[in-house]
């Protein structure tokens, strides 16, 4: 009996973890180096787990942050659980947007990053017309750190040779799911800093 409660409560929270993930709003970001700087990340989310949010049915609340980049160039995006806009709705340089962030119908490789890189590569090798890359961090309030982190790389092409040789690291099949519904790997789960979310984001 005990065993079937534990079960039933764990594909619960699995279930509450996908949704999570899904069940998120999406912001343009028009400028990421003042957006990071300036967006009391960390404070909103710590106000966020301290105010209703269930942590240890839901799991810590957390947002994620993205870099597309592309042959026509770089676009930046937060998104946050759809319960939380009313934080960012009004900021200056954020414009919510229904925009289909990453192109559909594509063959896709992905991979989670375990530590800081200290530099991206996006052009090499050099991509070609309707392929890209993306960046994603997951990041959520950490006591001990700014923020702790699940760093996530996807690229798409016309073919799965194409987009595995776009990708710098070592594809993970798991990854490409975890990437699309914002899935938080605790195994994978790194600290970084704001200076860090810049360094990476940026570059």
């Amino acid at each position: 009996m005990i065993l079937i409660l534990w079960i039933l409560f764990s594909q619960s929270r699995a279930d509450e973890k996908f949704s999570k993930g899904v069940n998120m709003a999406a912001f343009l970001i028009e400028n990421p180096d003042k957006f990071i700087d300036q967006a009391r990340i960390s404070e909103i989310l710590n106000h966020i787990r301290k105010e209703k949010w269930n942590c240890f049915l839901f799991g810590d609340p957390y947002f994620a942050l993205k870099k597309i980049v592309s042959p026509a160039g770089v676009k930046y995006f937060l998104s946050v659980p759809k319960n939380c806009e009313k934080y960012f709705k009004d900021s200056p340089g954020l414009s919510k947007t229904d925009y289909s962030i990453i192109p559909e119908q594509k063959f896709y490789s992905a991979a989670s990053l375990k530590y800081i890189p200290s530099k991206i590569n996006y052009d090499n090798p050099k991509m070609h017309e309707n392929e890209g890359a993306a960046l994603q961090a997951l990041i959520r309030y950490s006591d001990k750190t700014p923020f702790e982190s699940n760093i996530k790389m996807l690229t798409w092409a016309d073919s799965k040779e194409r987009a595995e040789k776009i990708l710098w690291l070592k594809p993970k099949k798991s990854a490409v799911f975890d990437f699309f519904h914002k899935i938080f790997d605790n195994k994978n789960r790194v600290a970084v800093s704001i200076k860090e979310l810049k360094d990476i984001f940026l570059q």
